[in-house]
């Protein structure tokens, strides 16, 4: 029986998002005044308490996000492989002081799973469900660089049918990731230049019950990803973006009967992001896998920002 790939897919998008880690600071006004145009407010033409800090947590940012993704199983043992997945994902952001960032997000995800076990051959169906949650905590040292760790886990279970032979056999895996990042930005105009450097630690376990063979199966990967972005304010609420990931399993283990992943491959993002208001953003952006010899990958999302 195949693994299901629910897991390791979740790992895949935090890393290979192509998003800066980073919130967005871009200024949504076409200008910005001179040095020599800024004047500082006497001390009575100030609001009461504006003088005060904000306090220790601000720039919150609250996010939703549905997606659709599909994912085909290309060449190697155990199963021939077609996954299609619904996700809805839920985050918050925020800063620390001055130099301190975080977020936590929580996502669950549907899975359709069609496959072909390819040495009987036997067709199979399953339905696949998955949650878990990612967090990110980091340092800018300066408004352009910034690093940190990224963490995460999940779980899930799945109901595999043979189809020829009805009954069905049910399986549960979880997973965790471990790793950090260094990325910067640099901003001119309308125009926002990104660049990423992630590790992540991935370890997968999956139990398909004593009716199976093997019962349990485990596989990992330690996977470095740079990712390169850059976004253009099209207009004071509208910024199209883009991203290439190139990716490189640095080492990995492979579980019972599977095929080892491709070393190399790159990872394509595209996405338009539309400011409703000064606090409220909706975003659509696609992404891809490019020269991955084993997986087709691509997944689709619309999404909401909202900042206070």
């Amino acid at each position: 029986m195949h693994r299901t790939l629910f897991v390791a897919t979740a790992a895949a998008t935090l890393a290979l998002s192509g998003a800066s880690f980073a919130k967005d600071k871009t200024n949504r006004k076409a200008e910005l005044p001179s040095l020599d145009q800024v004047k500082p407010l006497p001390p009575s033409a100030l609001p009461a308490g504006a003088a005060e800090d904000a306090g220790f947590f601000h720039n919150f940012q609250l996010s939703a996000e549905g997606s659709y993704g599909e994912v085909k199983h290309k060449a190697g043992q155990p199963a021939a492989l077609r996954q299609y997945s619904t996700g809805l994902a839920v985050g918050l952001s925020f800063d620390m002081g001055d130099y301190a960032f975080a977020s936590i997000t929580g996502n669950f995800s549907s899975n359709v799973i069609k496959s072909k076990v390819v040495q009987f051959p036997l067709d199979l169906s399953a339905n696949a469900y998955s949650r878990g949650f990612d967090a990110i905590i980091g340092l800018k040292p300066l408004p352009w660089l910034r690093a940190g760790f990224i963490g995460g886990t999940g779980n899930g279970n799945a109901g595999y049918t043979f189809t020829g032979f009805g009954g069905g056999s049910n399986s549960v895996s979880e997973g965790q990731r471990l790793g950090g990042f260094v990325g910067a930005t640099y901003v001119t105009g309308p125009l926002a230049f990104s660049a990423d450097l992630a590790y992540l630690n991935i370890r997968n376990r999956q139990d398909y019950g004593p009716n199976n063979t093997p019962q349990i199966a485990t596989w990992g990967t330690d996977l470095l990803s740079l990712s390169l972005g850059a976004s253009y304010r099209v207009l004071p609420q509208l910024t199209l973006s883009a991203g290439l990931g190139l990716n490189h399993i640095m080492k990995q283990t492979v579980a019972p009967a599977d095929t080892a992943n491709d070393i190399n491959w790159a990872s394509l993002q595209l996405g338009a992001t539309y400011a409703v208001t000064e606090n409220l953003d909706v975003k659509l952006s696609g992404s891809t896998w490019l020269n991955n010899k084993k997986f087709d990958y691509s997944r689709v999302a619309l999404g909401l920002t909202y900042k206070f």
